[in-house]
């Protein structure tokens, strides 16, 4: 219906990076600054690996990485 709006790209053709989101990918793409918000979402054990339990305290890797609760927002 609106196809002449949507971009795809196979893996093969593509120079973004491919596999888990980890500390280096977050640390290349992700803003910084106190001003910078983060929006995660995913399985659990992707939320959790990145920004702690779902309905807990931050941790994982944002947190490694230095931002704070109120920049961090898990869905």
């Amino acid at each position: 219906m609106y196809s002449e709006h949507w971009t795809t790209y196979s893996a093969e053709n593509s120079t973004r990076p491919t596999g888990y989101v980890n500390q280096e990918l977050c640390k290349q793409y992700l803003p910084l600054g106190e001003k910078a918000k983060i929006f995660v979402c995913g399985p659990p054990g992707q939320v959790a690996a990145l920004a702690g339990m779902k309905q807990g305290a931050l941790g994982g890797v944002l947190k490694d990485l230095g931002y704070q609760e109120d920049q961090v927002f898990k869905l």
